[in-house]
């Protein structure tokens, strides 16, 4: 080769604009591709294969792949680079026209990828888990990531990557790092507890309390166990939250994802400042089990486009992680690339589940028809070794094209080819749904996390099966609020001050607030507000006080309410008794401003989350039509169960028209009739619909198979 990149000086002009602001070389089209992940394991495929592989992906449809750029293997030798592999997959790529998405991997899963000679320059800089065990093994070597002598080297390493590859145009963005996350107890995920860690910790505090008397008011250490210096200060371990220790242990989780955001951020910063000026990508994982993730807008922030795994199958579930990451982008004015999501078998992890080429498909629409910007399947050519050996691969174990890999790719193809369609469109939502970091941390230490959590699902399932959009705020996003109409508050136990403040605000300047359960129980730090006065929520919902205690008969008919569940005994001030259980209010409401406050006093969001209830679903569906929302569209003979069948995803253009998305999310055939907007409409291939006219209104017949989708475009989309 003459010159280095050939196709370096090619120019991002023409990138649509819409949704996609900030620069993108991956989202100039709707981006469909794949994981190449053997590449980096020599048992897996011959390098000779690659260009075979490549030709394949180029027939089958695909336009990206993702690939790692693994440390270990780079600098095999101390001070010495070979990006000879990396290199030979990214012309193996560009030869036919597939752009190469580098995943740098020197944080990915806790430093897996660094060299082992790394090890000895640390002189016992690994990784140590809470119970102060070092975390090191025959396969890999954990470094610290706060370690002097790691960052040394792993800064200098990324510098090395980003002259390398600076204004590579065959190269489309870079993943800083794949799924950070916080585990509790024992082993602590990406959570070290080394005295380097440590003594990062002891700063942090002092930059937040400034004095060690204000933290032990704040931790609750006053007495006995109060610290007369920072330097005594050691990280919770274990199950410290329970014993006392709830503030120490956020404020542990809180540094953490700080942590994890100067890493982030300082990786960014070295590779742009090496010239590369393609995005930035961090890939979280959003899943119910939110009490071990860290903050995922601040974790966000970090990078310019919001990376995701997604491996739920088409479904609600799907919705809930697509929902929450657009709405973390909407927020930040940023876009939505699926790193990952399920592209073959899987034998054992989490269970044994083979998709369909109609779940292939749907994995794809559902994603891409919620705001997606690129979707990519995990992985092209399954893994030989390793727990994931012979998993998740598209194609078989020798490289030869399996249905899903054609189902894939050919959606993926069709998909690019429309890309102005999706590419200029958004979800719309005037309901936002309420999550906390805050909310995780303490409802995981007083053992409610399932509550908590079928809380916020039950929500989401209730808002899709009602055809009704929703976003995710959070305590850092409030400022939002004057976009929408309607806040849920699904299991909000805990609330800050600012948090309480912004939700008074909203409801006088005319939003509607629905809670469950107790609100503003507790404080960020743990401590108990006295009463809903306290809190400043009082007036918006007519409640003086709630007094939690669980229900143990099994009680008919009163919103889904089961055996054991918990409620709430309400002190009511100026509401109204909307519905009662013994005497006791159940539902009430209350004028607040302009707005008004809507209480159900049992675990309203979490039981529908659990049993989808078709009362509550119609009970929740008339406070929001009493805000003046209405779904997107209606199916005239859905199940009324609400337990499954169709669910509706729907992007507006700026152009004035809509994308709709349906998927029969059971395994069972569903006809059904779709009522939307009158108007022309076109399906994937560009056929015509015909339907009936009522009343502006126009029916179409809708008949899907299991796990089936079909997407409706206006024809007012140019």
């Amino acid at each position: 080769m003459t010159e280095k990149h050939p196709s370096k000086k090619q120019s991002n002009a023409g990138a649509p604009e819409g949704r996609n602001k900030v620069k993108k070389y991956v989202a100039e089209k709707i981006s469909g591709g794949t994981m190449y992940a053997p590449f980096c394991r020599t048992l897996a495929v011959d390098m000779s294969e690659w260009d075979a592989d490549f030709a394949n992906m180029q027939a089958l449809g695909f336009n990206c792949v993702h690939g790692f750029a693994e440390w270990h293997e780079i600098e095999y030798e101390k001070g010495k680079f070979d990006f000879s592999r990396i290199d030979m997959m990214i012309e193996c790529a560009a030869k036919h026209q597939i752009t190469a998405i580098i995943n740098i991997a020197t944080q990915n899963s806790i430093g897996y990828y660094s060299p082992r000679w790394l090890m000895e320059e640390c002189d016992g800089g690994e990784y140590v888990d809470s119970f102060g065990q070092s975390v090191r093994n025959n396969l890999f070597t954990v470094p610290c990531l706060d370690h002097p002598v790691y960052k040394k080297y792993a800064d200098r390493f990324l510098r090395a990557l980003g002259e390398h590859f600076a204004g590579d145009r065959r190269i489309g963005g870079y993943v800083l790092w794949g799924e950070p996350h916080l585990f509790s107890a024992g082993l602590e995920g990406s959570i070290c507890f080394c005295e380097h860690t440590q003594a990062k910790f002891r700063s942090w505090l002092r930059q937040k309390y400034k004095d060690i008397g204000k933290l032990n008011v704040e931790w609750g250490t006053e007495g006995p166990a109060d610290f007369r210096s920072f330097e005594e200060i050691k990280a919770p371990r274990g199950y410290s939250r329970q014993l006392g220790g709830y503030a120490s242990w956020a404020d542990w989780r809180s540094f953490m994802c700080d942590d994890f955001c100067f890493h982030i951020r300082n990786a960014d910063k070295i590779l742009k400042d090496c010239g590369a000026d393609q995005p930035t990508i961090i890939e979280m994982n959003f899943n119910f089990g939110a009490a071990d993730q860290c903050d995922q807008w601040k974790i966000a922030s970090c990078a310019d486009i919001v990376g995701m795994s997604s491996f739920q199958r088409p479904g609600r579930e799907a919705a809930y992680a697509m929902w929450k990451a657009d709405s973390i982008a909407k927020a930040q004015d940023k876009s939505v690339f699926v790193v990952e999501v399920l592209g073959g078998n899987k034998m054992f992890i989490p269970g044994p589940h083979t998709p369909t080429e109609d779940e292939i498909r749907s994995n794809f629409l559902q994603r891409v028809g919620n705001g997606a910007a690129g979707v990519m399947y995990w992985l092209y050519r399954p893994r030989l070794s390793d727990t994931e050996g012979g998993d998740f691969g598209m194609v078989r174990r020798n490289g030869k094209l399996t249905r899903r890999a054609v189902a894939g790719g050919e959606i993926s193809g069709r998909c690019a080819r429309i890309s102005e369609r999706y590419l200029n469109s958004s979800r719309r939502s005037s309901v936002a749904v309420y999550t906390s970091s805050q909310i995780h941390n303490f409802i995981f230490g007083d053992y409610v996390i399932d509550e908590y959590v079928d809380a916020v699902k039950g929500a989401i399932y209730m808002l899709a099966d009602l055809h009704v959009n929703a976003d995710f705020i959070n305590e850092d996003t409030l400022h939002l609020l004057k976009n929408y109409k309607v806040l849920v508050l699904p299991f909000a136990y805990v609330l800050s001050e600012k948090a309480a403040a912004a939700i008074r605000a909203f409801v006088k300047e005319g939003g509607t607030v629905v809670a469950d359960y107790i609100v503003a129980f507790k404080r960020e730090n743990g401590v108990c507000y006295r009463d809903l006065a306290e809190a400043g929520l009082e007036d918006v919902f007519g409640v003086e006080d709630v007094d939690p205690y669980v229900e143990d008969k099994q009680i008919p008919n009163a919103f889904g309410i089961v055996k054991g569940s918990r409620m709430a005994e309400l002190y009511l001030t100026s509401a109204q008794t909307k519905e009662t259980y013994r005497g006791r209010p159940v539902l009430t409401f209350n004028c607040f401003g302009k707005g008004k406050g809507w209480y159900f006093a049992d675990l309203f969001f979490a039981s529908y989350g659990r049993h989808a209830d078709k009362e509550q679903r119609k009970t929740f569906y008339q406070i929001l039509n009493d805000c003046g929302l209405y779904a997107e569209g209606t199916f005239l003979a859905e199940d009324q169960k609400g337990q499954g069948g169709l669910l509706l995803s729907v992007l507006h253009s700026e152009k004035g028209g809509a994308i709709y998305t349906v998927l029969n999310e059971t395994e069972e055939t569903i006809e059904d009739m779709l009522e939307i907007p009158d108007g022309k409409y076109i399906d994937l291939y560009g056929n015509s619909l015909q339907g009936t006219q009522r009343c502006g209104k126009l029916r179409i017949p809708v008949k899907l198979g299991p796990l089936q989708s079909t997407v409706l475009f206006s024809e007012m989309i140019s």
